[in-house]
């Protein structure tokens, strides 16, 4: 069964939360900000909801995307007779940015500067405090190359040419970005983000992996298995996911939500991998009679670092861990191995991440403008994002 909405259904019964927002900033001579002032009036519809939480997505970004001294913002939420909203894709930050950038371009307009280098000025660099959270630094912020090679691609330099057409047509290049923001709950990583995996090796080999982290679509399922199998040494089609993430059953786990599935539940997956791999480790360092800490795994084998030809197979060990205590032989019943080493190899995390990702993203457009009609068509588009480490080149693509 199915429930499909047209256009007018779906602005009646939830809609992105509409927001004043007023802006009031000073800049230097030289560009840089110094005095920032926000406030932010945000229609909650009928009921608050997701108002509180939208209204501080939208103030947090708006207040702290670009660098300055002396921020003030004020924000109310405001009930009315109209449709409820609720929380959308970005959770405020769309009507943050919006306004932000927009007063940008009218302040590079106003006083001579080039949109891209005002905000390689303003910017927060690599290796600063994240703005909110400070204790937590920005260890990898890649925004100015996100305009530098988004600038290239579109061809800025050009820019200053735009609008000399002759005839009615005029073509035009415009920048906006999301210079700042977090992937997981507002960057608190204790805030509501810890999230937990069980890896177990099974006798054949293989790994099962169990979270509660639900695939919404977007391949969670295939990046948090990646992340297991590389941790482990094994293929990523030798780790299976259990089918029902229950939390009656498994650690805890957040809502898949602010884009924390892959950074937040993959921590937790690659910790509980990394418990698992260290038993594995325990048990083949009998098996081959040397110390845990010279052994590695690759290819699904265990192996001693200084000669590789002495090795056991995940599948052998993960056998001898699991077989009978003592086995019968002409000498009479012996232990297959030590105690110590018996059991099922399991790896168990709840955990929440040590910092938060900041991505970037800076996009630019070339427009055609008839100055008859005003008729606008949009001729390209070139987005930079700078989106981190990438577990899944075919999802990131698609």
């Amino acid at each position: 069964m199915r429930i499909e909405q047209s256009r007018y259904e779906n602005f009646i019964t939830n809609a992105r939360h509409p927001a004043k927002v007023t802006l009031k900033t000073g800049i230097k001579k030289d560009g840089t900000f110094t005095a920032r002032y926000i406030k932010s009036v945000m229609d909650a519809g009928a009921h608050a909801t997701h108002g509180p939480m939208v209204m501080l997505g939208l103030g947090v970004p708006a207040a702290l995307c670009y660098r300055c001294p002396n921020i003030k913002w004020e924000g109310e939420l405001v009930y009315t007779n109209n449709i409820l909203s609720g929380g959308y894709r970005g959770y405020g930050s769309p009507q943050a940015y919006f306004p932000v950038e927009s007063q940008i371009d009218e302040i590079c307009e106003e006083m001579g500067f080039d949109p891209i280098e005002f905000r390689q000025k303003n910017a927060h660099q690599e290796g600063d405090g994240n703005p909110y959270a400070p204790e937590m630094p920005l260890a990898t912020y890649r925004f100015d190359q996100c305009l530098q090679q988004g600038a290239e691609r579109i061809g800025w330099s050009l820019r200053n040419k735009a609008g000399s057409e002759t005839g009615v047509k005029k073509r035009g290049i415009g920048v906006a970005s999301v210079p700042w923001w977090v992937s997981g709950c507002m960057g608190v990583p204790d805030f509501y983000e810890h999230s937990g995996a069980i890896v177990k090796i099974n006798p054949d080999g293989t790994a099962q992996l169990s979270t509660a982290t639900i695939d919404l679509g977007a391949g969670q399922n295939t990046t948090l298995s990646q992340i297991a199998a590389e941790e482990l040494g094994l293929a990523s089609e030798q780790v299976f996911m259990t089918p029902t993430g229950d939390t009656d059953l498994l650690p805890f786990d957040a809502p898949t939500h602010a884009s924390r599935g892959t950074y937040c539940s993959g921590t937790a997956v690659r910790a509980a991998a990394a418990a698992a791999k260290q038993r594995l480790l325990m048990v083949a360092s009998a098996m081959l009679e040397t110390e845990a800490e010279g052994l590695e795994v690759s290819g699904g084998k265990v192996f001693v670092k200084e000669s590789p030809e002495r090795m056991v197979t995940v599948a052998e060990v993960a056998q001898v861990a699991e077989s009978p205590f003592m086995v019968d032989t002409d000498d009479g019943p012996v232990p297959t191995s030590p105690p110590e080493v018996k059991g099922t190899i399991i790896g168990v995390a709840s955990t929440a991440p040590p910092s938060n990702p900041s991505p970037a993203t800076a996009e630019f457009v070339e427009v055609e403008v008839d100055t008859e009609t005003g008729a606008v068509e949009v001729l390209r588009v070139v987005y930079a994002h700078d989106i981190g480490k990438v577990i899944n080149p075919i999802a990131a693509e698609g």
